[in-house]
């Protein structure tokens, strides 16, 4: 105690001939404390830290007053292909083709998973992987909604888009009646003359090219749009 509204005290670990780490406990006035845990790495330093008021810092001590209940902090502006340069890193230790790692989301009251952000590797001993986003219809029918392949092809309403965006919807009768059944919809709200676009579409240069095709659900052609500007129909 140094005299005043705050003490310390120390749990301190130690090897045979060095202290190996500490946990430190702070009293700060009569009814309040803090605890962090310190590791040495050449010198004492903060690892993990829980404030009075219930929030956890890892690698600080102060976590912000904007921060719900935990924050990570690290000092790199690398990228992050290795471990040790990642704020946060969830690994499954099975080496099955097909694993899966995921962050999932529940409500207070419930019993099944609401949603879950998480990848899936197709392969076993490879560092790639497909991001996948999914959410819960009606309490038990959590599936994968959006997918981000390890090419980079996002797909929406399926996991094996067939090119750079492939949006699929699958109706089965559950959407709100008086919905428009679009896989896809844009709308631009600006109002301003001149800057109110819909869709921009850009490719192809002759015949051989495809700027934009519109098919039928049985594959037949509906309107092709070739590279050296001829409309078919």
């Amino acid at each position: 105690n140094d005299g005043s509204d705050t003490e310390y005290k120390y749990i301190d670990a130690y090897s045979a001939t060095h202290r190996v780490g500490q946990i430190a406990f702070r009293r700060i006035g009569s009814t309040q404390g803090t605890l962090t845990l310190k590791t040495n790495n050449g010198g004492l330093q903060d690892a993990f830290f829980i404030g009075s008021d219930g929030k956890v810092g890892i690698g600080t001590t102060a976590p912000s007053a904007s921060c719900a209940k935990v924050q990570i902090e690290i000092d790199e502006n690398t990228q992050v292909y290795n471990v040790a340069q990642n704020a946060l890193t969830l690994r499954n230790s099975r080496d099955n083709a097909d694993n899966k790692v995921n962050l999932a989301f529940m409500s207070n009251h419930a019993t099944n998973v609401a949603g879950y952000v998480g990848m899936t590797f197709p392969n076993t001993g490879a560092s790639t992987g497909s991001l996948v986003f999914a959410t819960n219809s009606n309490g038990s029918d959590l599936a994968g909604r959006m997918t981000i392949t390890l090419q980079g092809r996002v797909g929406i309403g399926t996991s094996s888009p067939t090119a750079g965006l492939s949006v699929l919807l699958a109706d089965t009768g559950t959407l709100p009646d008086g919905d428009n059944i679009y896989a896809a919809e844009f709308l631009n709200n600006e109002s301003t003359a001149g800057r109110s676009y819909g869709l921009a579409v850009q490719g192809g240069t002759d015949s051989n090219d495809r700027v934009c095709r519109f098919v039928t659900q049985a594959g037949a052609e509906a309107l092709v749009i070739q590279g050296d500007k001829a409309v078919k129909m």
